[in-house]
């Protein structure tokens, strides 16, 4: 789930599901977030998207967004690609959700795992090796306009590359702005905190699946 600090945050559980049981975990959710004085606008589900919706702006839940994860993956497999960006405009998507990756010339490269599917790992490569459909960061940011973007700042790199990593997604997406078109997620939490201290205005988002500890996990959040 999304849980978003200092904006209205949109969750979205895509269709293979990111909870067992997505309702009762928001349900819980909304409780633990209500008794901190946090207003929970919406809680729905409809087919197989669940979506939470929390903030402290009641004006601005006035909709549920519709946000394509790694773009319109379904027509453009494995998604993450321009194609599937472009697509998600042409579709009517209100955002677009994508994940970032550094290589090891620094570069940002915009591809949801670690490895490439011929097994080659994305820290050891540089531009020229990447094949031709993982895009750059920059260009995918351009390939989305003007939809707003969902930038996941992958963990699971080097750790010796991620303050690089963070710093460069960060400043990009200050240079491109408007800052709230963008959100910035992530798994880790310590990545998430690296971008509200070098960008407090950029919205940022914490991920995590059944987390066990909501109460501290809440707590953390609201700090």
């Amino acid at each position: 789930m999304w849980l978003g600090q200092r904006k209205l945050v949109r969750g979205i559980w895509p269709r293979k599901g990111l909870l067992h049981k997505p309702m009762f975990v928001m349900t819980r959710v909304k409780g633990r977030l209500a008794s901190r004085g946090m207003q929970v606008t919406e809680v729905t589900r409809r087919d197989r998207i669940s979506t939470l919706r929390i903030g402290v702006h009641l004006a601005s839940c006035a909709m549920t967004l519709v946000i394509a994860h790694r773009g319109a993956s379904s027509l453009h497999p494995p998604g993450n690609t321009l194609e599937a960006f472009a697509a998600a405009g042409e579709l009517g998507a209100d955002g677009v959700e994508l994940d970032v990756h550094a290589l090891g010339d620094g570069a940002l490269a915009v591809h949801h795992d670690p490895t490439l599917p011929d097994g080659r790992e994305l820290h050891e490569l540089g531009v020229a090796d990447l094949p031709g459909w993982v895009p750059l960061l920059e260009a995918s940011l351009f390939q989305c306009e003007p939809l707003d973007v969902n930038v996941e700042i992958k963990g699971d790199g080097p750790i010796a590359l991620r303050a690089a990593l963070i710093a460069d997604t960060v400043d990009l997406l200050v240079r491109l702005g408007p800052p709230d078109r963008f959100l910035i997620t992530s798994f880790d939490w310590e990545i998430v905190a690296a971008t509200r201290e070098r960008a407090p205005q950029l919205p940022t988002g914490f991920l995590t699946v059944n987390d066990p500890m909501v109460d501290g996990l809440l707590d953390r959040i609201a700090a």
